[in-house]
């Protein structure tokens, strides 16, 4: 587990918000694309979603209430005291769920909160914090190799995951659709295993090395 820049950016700087053959088919989805290995990514996909699509579900939630406060004022000094306040509320709400995820995860994460909101990270940041800020937390992003502008793509890169969804709001596969609440004690504990884990990994590289 590693603590993610790109979309961490979004709660502490007290913000509110190969190629591919395809067939025409009647489905909800408008077109099912033939993939090499399909069940293996699908599989794969579906277990980072039941992470994190629960995180964008709820996200979309917090966003619109502040975004409703913050309509309902006019007065500069106050919305940038209500962003204060907003800001303290997704860190409390979200901190350690967006720390408990790995990087990939992270990225899909930024995708799925611009299908549920509209907005890309960056902009829910500009909405909050203004230009300025927009533009920094994007420079800084970019250093990591990030990037806060992100799109959700539903007919190219987040076509799986369309699928996935449209089928979940189908009924047709199993899903949680709750967050999970992880706290400071379990994300400590879940480094503390995911740390152990990678010495471990390492131990079994060199002994396959010296036997070798």
């Amino acid at each position: 587990m590693r603590q993610i820049l790109i979309f961490l950016l979004l709660f502490s700087c007290g913000s509110g918000f190969a190629q591919e053959d395809s067939v025409a088919i009647n489905q909800n989805v408008e077109e099912v694309k033939v993939m090499k290995n399909f069940a293996r990514r699908y599989q794969s996909r579906l277990r980072v979603m039941r992470r994190v699509y629960p995180i964008a579900l709820h996200a979309k939630e917090v966003l619109e209430e502040h975004q409703q406060e913050l309509d309902g004022i006019s007065r500069k000094r106050k919305r940038k005291r209500m962003g204060k306040k907003a800001h303290k509320s997704l860190k409390e709400e979200f901190e350690y769920n967006i720390k408990d995820l790995y990087i990939h995860e992270g990225v899909l994460l930024i995708r799925l909160v611009h299908r549920e909101t509209g907005m890309t990270v960056a902009e829910i940041i500009e909405v909050f914090e203004g230009k300025t800020k927009r533009k920094w937390y994007s420079a800084l992003a970019r250093l990591g190799g990030q990037n806060l502008e992100s799109e959700y793509d539903k007919k190219g890169d987040d076509y799986l995951t369309e699928l996935i969804i449209q089928e979940i709001e189908a009924g047709s596969v199993s899903f949680n659709l709750e967050m999970k609440d992880v706290d400071k004690q379990a994300y400590k504990e879940g480094m503390k295993e995911y740390r152990s884990n990678v010495k471990k990994g390492k131990k079994r590289k060199r002994q396959a090395k010296r036997k070798k």
